[in-house]
């Protein structure tokens, strides 16, 4: 969020899913106080 802590670190999307065509979503309660809220995406790709 903006100004704090990542909310999700070390997420492995396709364990959580179960599978690499599958989806999740999660839900974070926020608060906008100057009328636009901003997200940011960034990746990591492990290669085991």
């Amino acid at each position: 969020m903006e100004g704090g802590a990542p909310e999700l670190v070390n997420l492995d999307v396709i364990a959580q899913a179960g599978g690499a065509t599958r989806a999740i979503d999660r839900t974070f309660p926020v608060t906008v106080t100057d009328g636009i809220l901003d997200v940011v995406f960034s990746s990591t790709v492990s290669r085991v």
